[in-house]
């Protein structure tokens, strides 16, 4: 019997890869002032204020933009988040394809999105 891990599959390793680089950006922001981190957050993070100030034309770029920011300075979040892609992600990308794969990610990514906002709502 042998222990080995999963090799990682492309759209895996280009989801972990945006995710750091992301995380990466956030924590430079941060060191650099307050502003720049909260202009960056503002301008990515889901914003209901921000759609409704600029309806109708709507940052939609958010829906998916929020899935790859990470609490800042929060490494243990952004360590299982990507373990989990790793794990999970390797799995379902070769049991359904890459573009498939993908397809499901940035789907749930927006049904996270609203369900997020139903929840703050309620």
């Amino acid at each position: 019997m042998s222990f080995a891990l999963p090799a990682m599959t492309p759209v895996v390793k280009k989801i972990c890869i945006i995710n750091l680089v992301v995380f990466g950006v956030q924590l430079l922001l941060g060191f650099g002032g307050g502003a720049a981190r909260e202009l960056f957050t503002g301008a990515f993070a889901i914003s209901p204020a921000l759609w409704k100030e600029w309806f109708p034309l709507v940052p939609v770029w958010q829906l998916l933009s929020y899935g790859f920011l990470h609490s800042y300075g929060d490494i243990f979040h952004i360590i299982m988040n990507l373990l989990m892609l790793y794990f999970l992600g390797t799995m379902v990308e070769a049991l359904v394809g890459g573009r498939r794969f993908l397809v499901f990610y940035l789907l749930a990514v927006v049904i996270a999105v609203f369900a997020q906002q139903m929840l703050e709502l309620a």
